[in-house]
């Protein structure tokens, strides 16, 4: 008996942290929302043209903070030389990017937020098109290959 109410407890208690995370489209936006922390990660969704990152986002009823781009966020899988983000705006609450969060993107310029610390590994590489970014003092870190191929 007690090996059932064990093993019913740790079913119960990892349903319930599997649950407090979910993927939504808003406005055809992707994100993660976790239900505990009450924030939100931009995930990729074969973004193309221009893109305002949202400061917050609702759903049902309850806001959420929008902290991070996920990796490959606005990673261009497609193979023709117009597709892609040609440029992102990036608010403030935004305190990471992921890994090839802007990888083959058509950004021609770029300014990160000073909210930012660290640029991981190819965050902006193969960007073929971007020819000037702006990097606050805030950033302490870029990690040797985040630009790699870039013109």
């Amino acid at each position: 008996m007690k090996r059932v109410l064990l093993s019913l407890l740790v079913l119960f208690t990892f349903a319930g942290s599997y649950a407090d995370t979910c993927t939504v489209v808003i406005d055809n936006l992707k994100f993660l929302i976790d239900t505990q922390t009450q924030e939100a990660a931009m995930l990729d969704n074969f973004y193309v043209g221009v893109i305002n990152v949202p400061e917050k986002i609702t759903v049902k009823g309850t806001e959420f903070t929008v902290t991070s781009l996920g990796e490959g966020c606005f990673y261009y899988y497609g193979d023709d030389d117009f597709g892609g983000v040609t440029s992102v705006t990036v608010p403030t609450t935004v305190t990471s990017f992921g890994e090839d969060c802007f990888r083959c993107s058509a950004l021609t310029s770029f300014t990160i937020p000073s909210s930012i610390t660290s640029l991981p590994y190819k965050c902006f590489g193969y960007c073929e098109k971007l020819k000037s970014i702006t990097i606050p003092n805030t950033v302490k870190s870029i990690d040797y290959r985040c630009f790699t191929s870039c013109i």
